[in-house]
């Protein structure tokens, strides 16, 4: 978006989209994440330096709205909020946020970080049986900045609470942190293989996979597409064995496509009896490839979802 004045100007990839409703859909969301923005700013002078505090805050508020005006079902709400969950893990494991480098940086999700920080600073405040108003009496009445202090002030009612903890102890982790003062709100369940995984989820562990061979076959480099039931690696990079464009489609006979955990589980233990892990593509034989010097444990270990009973407690619910 680009801001001038008193006008914002929106601009649109003028690509005729394959599937119109979801592409009104994210027309929809696009247009409230960036009036969120406009009003953020001029209103409240959200914080720079801190850009789940504003982007966070803007999908956060484009989710409701959506909700609000039919356009999203409760179902749809909490697969969103789990998305963002299980996002948020996958870019900060256990980290501490005070130890994350401010800005628009590796290493974090802002937008998927950003939800889950207003998902469980609403869910802090006390409620008297009505319903959300759409975040619009954060801070009602006041023009100071909405920054992380003030985020975790108005979350715990005063100075010291969870939302600080979360937010300023360099000892508490982000996901110890849900799971020890949001457990009303948040539950985990271990991953196990031969499992069913969310789509959402399954994509990310089946590409976390490939590229971690990938990049100790290919001196580095990562260059490949996921397809529904295959690795389509480019003829770019120069690697070892990963050469010819296959299409890798097993490993070690387990499908990641099908059972991410699986897969990790079986690469890791091939690497463990030997020098190689074996993948099936289309060619006749399986194409050895060397373990990595390292071999990676899973990106994460549990599968974080919402509590069925969280929405409703939000006013979210059915």
């Amino acid at each position: 978006d680009v801001t001038a004045g008193r006008m914002m100007s929106l601009r649109f990839d003028s690509t005729v989209p394959k599937d119109g409703e979801a592409a009104s859909r994210a027309v929809h969301q696009f247009v409230a994440h960036e009036v969120t923005h406009w009003w953020d700013t001029g209103v409240f002078r959200t914080d720079g330096d801190r850009p789940l505090i504003h982007e966070g805050h803007a999908d956060w508020m484009a989710g409701l709205l959506a909700r609000e005006s039919g356009q999203l079902s409760a179902a749809g709400w909490r697969d969103r909020l789990d998305t963002a969950l299980n996002n948020c893990q996958f870019a900060r494991g256990n980290r501490p946020a005070v130890t994350l480098p401010g800005g628009h940086s590796g290493g974090d999700d802002p937008y998927a970080c950003g939800q889950v920080l207003w998902l469980l600073a609403q869910s802090a405040r006390p409620r008297d049986g009505t319903p959300v108003d759409a975040g619009a009496s954060l801070f009602r009445g006041s023009t100071a900045p909405i920054d992380a202090e003030a985020v975790a002030r108005w979350a715990d009612g005063g100075g010291t609470g969870p939302m600080h903890r979360l937010l300023f102890d360099p000892q508490q982790g982000f996901r110890s942190a849900l799971l020890r003062d949001w457990s009303a709100v948040v539950e985990a369940s271990e991953l196990k293989a031969g499992e069913p995984v969310p789509s959402f989820l399954r994509g990310r562990l089946a590409s976390a996979l490939m590229s971690a061979l990938m990049v100790a076959d290919c001196g580095g480099a990562i260059s490949f597409w996921t397809q529904s039931d295959h690795f389509r690696i480019d003829t770019l990079p120069a690697c070892r064995a990963l050469r010819g464009n296959p299409s890798v489609r097993r490993i070690e006979g387990v499908s990641p496509f099908d059972d991410p955990v699986g897969a990790w589980l079986a690469m890791r233990a091939a690497c463990a009896a030997g020098p190689s892990v074996a993948l099936v593509t289309d060619a006749a034989e399986p194409l050895l490839l060397a373990c990595p010097a390292k071999v990676p444990d899973l990106p994460i270990q549990q599968i974080l979802r919402l509590r069925p009973q969280a929405l409703e407690r939000l006013g979210l619910g059915p």
